[in-house]
């Protein structure tokens, strides 16, 4: 699930005024072995269209539970989703969002968690006001501030007091939907889930804000230079699933060796990650 964490919010009112991009640039295509999951956008890699019995969970059984979610994918959102991740400012491979959605929720649109966390992409209210705040303090994701304010949210999805069976029964009564809470509206939680990724590995990338991670990558995962493209994916990859905190303790203590020490949930969710990812990119 989507355990995001975690900006300081006075922290991000620091952020310097100049921006340097959309967050960095993106890393050459030769760093990533020849089929190898991609994190960053490539024409040369389109959205891929594998079967929905190709995803299938470390033990063999199907990931995606209700094929007509994934049908439904297919037909009302790759086509944003190819459009979206090939925005420069955001420049994401497509197959690796499609993965992270088949991982978290199996493409089900009113999915819910124990995290609390909701909808198609397992997005957390922590990290919808981590998003807002960011959008609104860091110049350089200001321009995502008009959709990310304009977006349908419910105060009882939203609030601290939240929980999957509250979710769950205003899901079942329709007192919420789509069109009230943005996290049940798949296009709108596709795209802060794609933002939220954009930040993530911007976060790894640079010091955009106090105590953040980009000097932390370089010097322990990077040789003091770019991370390599698999090293940041992984690093973003888990850090969407645990929040970014967990992640730079792992770095800090064990270097190179950190996915050693992944708990038992981020070493699977890792791994299935970058085996849709994979699956993707070879389905074209």
């Amino acid at each position: 699930m989507t355990l995001v964490g975690l900006v300081a919010c006075a922290a991000v009112a620091h952020a310097p005024a100049a921006a340097r991009g959309a967050g960095g640039t993106p890393v050459a295509a030769a760093t990533i072995p020849n089929g190898g999951a991609r994190f960053w956008f490539d024409p040369a890699v389109p959205l891929g269209a594998p079967p929905a019995t190709a995803l299938v969970n470390d033990n063999g059984s199907p990931r995606i539970l209700v094929p007509r979610h994934y049908a439904d994918f297919r037909r009302t959102l790759a086509g944003q989703l190819s459009s979206w991740a090939a925005d420069p400012r955001l420049s994401l491979n497509p197959n690796f969002v499609a993965a992270l959605l088949a991982k978290e929720s199996g493409f089900d649109p009113r999915a819910t968690s124990a995290v609390p966390a909701n909808g198609i992409a397992q997005m957390t209210h922590i990290a919808d006001a981590d998003l807002r705040i960011i959008a609104r303090e860091a110049p350089q994701f200001r321009w995502m501030l008009p959709e990310v304010e304009g977006w349908p949210r419910l105060p009882a999805v939203h609030d601290s007091a939240a929980t999957k069976a509250k979710t769950d029964a205003l899901l079942a009564s329709g007192a919420v939907s789509g069109t009230n809470e943005y996290l049940f509206e798949p296009a709108l939680a596709l795209r802060a889930s794609m933002f939220w990724l954009r930040i993530l590995a911007t976060i790894w990338m640079e010091d955009q804000w106090p105590g953040q991670h980009g000097a932390l990558a370089r010097d322990k995962l990077g040789k003091g230079g770019r991370l390599p493209e698999e090293e940041l994916l992984a690093l973003v990859t888990v850090s969407y699933n645990q929040g970014h905190p967990y992640v730079a303790d792992l770095v800090t203590k064990y270097g190179r060796g950190w996915r050693d020490h992944l708990n038992e949930e981020s070493g699977d969710y890792l791994e299935r990650i970058v085996a849709y990812t994979e699956i993707f990119q070879r389905a074209r």
